[in-house]
């Protein structure tokens, strides 16, 4: 987690953005979805448990900042995910 971390302060120097909507997804399902799309490529590749990792650090991440990360269950339609989305950013917008 510190690495993700110390590249987000490198890359953004400091700001933050208000908001950060995470698309949560069981790996499985991410892979199965990345595979009907196309061939993997070398980052899709690499073996379920490195998945696992990245995705259980983004959801620690957003379990210590419940206010900036809003988690989105990717597993839900189209229109599901949409309506997810949507009423988070009506909380920015409006």
């Amino acid at each position: 987690m510190k690495s993700i971390s110390w590249l987000e302060n490198f890359v953004q120097k400091g700001l933050s953005p208000d908001m950060t909507i995470l698309l949560d997804l069981p790996v499985s399902e991410g892979l199965k979805r990345a595979a009907k799309r196309s061939e993997p490529d070398r980052f899709e590749s690499e073996q379920q448990s490195f998945f696992e990792d990245v995705r259980n650090v983004y959801l620690q991440r957003a379990a210590e900042d419940e206010i900036r990360f809003k988690v989105i269950d990717a597993s839900q339609n189209i229109k599901g995910v949409e309506a997810q989305i949507h009423t988070h950013l009506k909380t920015i917008v409006d």
